[in-house]
């Protein structure tokens, strides 16, 4: 890509994304403008990537992880790109430094050091490999902890990732999916003790997935890391907003919705514990709602499903994914017990990151 095709494109996204022009443009605004524009190069190899996948209706690898470090993406996607070169050359000539911008970037980090980063350098290598594959995680309001030491005593805040935006998401409302909590399950055949099932829940929560590109190393592959966020479903808000309790609504909604709101709650805590509970929950089903519409959309019958999907399991913390999916086949799908097992043995793959008893769940 020319410098010069990389200065248009860096000041119209200054202009009409971010309504501001050289003379208003902060530092931030500046990073976020060519964010932006290096996103956009990403874009045209994405959508092909994808629609490869899908044309081809290829065997794909979904990883599912808690945790992902990802860093910076600037400076990863342009190396990814090999537009590092004409990029400097352009910001150069702006009259501000690329490593200012750098600097910038507030770190993608929702997780911690060791499983997050692990989890995050298997995605980039599936790209970079040219594996299909697919990512999901959990889109935390507030990630990793920031840390400071006042007074010889050290502090740890909330590390709000999102106040300030995030470039790199795409949210996708088409594809939220609601999950299901509590209430109470009857067997549609009483005669039939291993299901199928009628659960009627009462809780429901959406899930609304955001897109990010993963890249590969100039590959011109890009996979996908799908972001789930919790939001309370209005079907259970408009009870007690139709009788007037707007504060009860409001309270509601905010309980539902902090399934997704911090970065693994201390389980020291007994409702802590069952929040942690519901965050893996919530993530897992909502993985597998998606993967399962997307095995439809290009095959006739679930009992083939493991012959077109693999799903990586990274640390217990997912582990609810398996006896999710045999609920979502016996109940939703009407598939027997025998073949529901089959299919599930079949899907999945494990990475245990630790074997000492103290840090197994």
């Amino acid at each position: 890509m020319e410098s010069k095709d990389l200065k248009d494109s860096y000041y119209r996204y200054l202009r009409y994304f971010l309504a501001k022009d050289d003379s208003t443009a902060t530092s931030y605004d500046k990073y976020m403008a060519l964010a932006y524009a290096v996103r956009s190069e990403l874009v045209d190899s994405w959508i092909k990537t994808q629609k490869n996948y899908h044309e081809k209706n290829v065997r794909r690898v979904f990883f599912l992880s808690m945790e992902y470090v990802f860093g910076k993406s600037l400076h990863q996607n342009m190396l990814n790109l090999g537009i590092e070169a004409p990029i400097t050359a352009a910001v150069r000539s702006l009259g501000f430094s690329i490593e200012e911008l750098f600097l910038q970037e507030d770190d993608f980090e929702l997780g911690y050091a060791g499983k997050g980063r692990v989890a995050a350098c298997y995605l980039e290598s599936l790209a970079t490999l040219g594996i299909p594959a697919m990512g999901y995680g959990l889109r935390y309001d507030y990630a990793q902890f920031q840390q400071e030491i006042k007074n010889g005593v050290q502090i740890e805040r909330p590390y709000d990732w999102l106040h300030r935006g995030h470039p790199w998401e795409i949210v996708r409302p088409e594809y939220s999916c609601s999950v299901g909590f509590s209430g109470e399950c009857r067997p549609l055949d009483p005669k039939i003790s291993l299901g199928p099932y009628d659960w009627k829940c009462s809780e429901l929560v959406h899930a609304v997935p955001y897109d990010v590109p993963v890249s590969g190393y100039k590959n011109n592959v890009v996979n996908t890391l799908r972001l789930w966020s919790a939001r309370a479903s209005e079907e259970f808000l408009a009870d007690y907003a139709n009788h007037g309790d707007y504060v009860r609504a409001c309270e509601e909604k905010s309980h539902l919705g902090r399934i997704t709101k911090v970065l693994f709650p201390e389980e020291d805590v007994r409702r802590a514990t069952e929040l942690r509970m519901k965050q893996q929950f919530f993530f897992v089903s909502a993985a597998l709602q998606d993967i399962i519409r997307r095995y439809k959309t290009s095959n006739n019958s679930i009992l083939d499903f493991d012959k077109k999907v693999v799903i990586h399991l990274n640390g217990s913390r997912c582990a609810l994914a398996i006896p999710e999916l045999m609920r979502i086949l016996i109940d939703v799908e009407q598939v027997s017990w025998d073949q529901a097992w089959n299919i599930t043995r079949n899907v999945f793959a494990y990475t245990s990151n630790a074997v000492l008893k103290d840090n197994l769940e």
